[in-house]
């Protein structure tokens, strides 16, 4: 199992994979356009799941309330990114709300999550912006950079 980092949690929106460096000022405009139309709004952490597939497994903490919300806005930037903003495929909003805490997870991490074995699920905080992010690959996990922040 790897265990993400703290400094590594985020709340994917949408996906862009590959964009070229000089298309980022469109994006930051989008940000900026989303963000100036939201207002601060608080978030929880409801359950826990995952899943396994041919062998690999994830596990995630699903966001109770304001999962709708982050959910809004993410088809937001997506409908606003350029249809020819990245390389490959087209932007791929996130299909739920969820914060990743294991990769390579093991049937019995996901049902402790799952089932709360260890104790009640309880994390609530305030969204209050909206980042454009990249991220490197790297064979210790995936590393981020804030290329900038939209204030709600």
């Amino acid at each position: 199992m790897r265990w993400t980092r703290p400094n590594s949690w985020h709340l994917t929106l949408v996906f862009l994979g590959s964009v070229e460096a000089d298309r980022v000022p469109e994006l930051v405009a989008l940000v900026d356009r989303v963000a100036q139309g939201q207002r601060p709004y608080q978030v929880s952490v409801e359950l826990g799941g995952g899943r396994r597939r041919s062998g690999e497994g994830v596990a995630w903490l699903g966001l109770g309330d304001g999962a709708g919300t982050l959910i809004e806005i993410a088809h937001e930037v997506a409908a606003g990114c350029p249809p020819d903003i990245t390389e490959g495929a087209a932007p791929k909003r996130t299909p739920a709300a969820h914060l990743t805490l294991v990769r390579k997870a093991d049937q019995a991490v996901i049902d402790a999550l799952r089932t709360q074995a260890h104790g009640p699920l309880s994390v609530d905080w305030t969204v209050d912006c909206v980042d454009l992010v990249r991220s490197f690959l790297e064979p210790g996990g995936a590393r981020y950079q804030t290329l900038h922040e939209g204030t709600l």
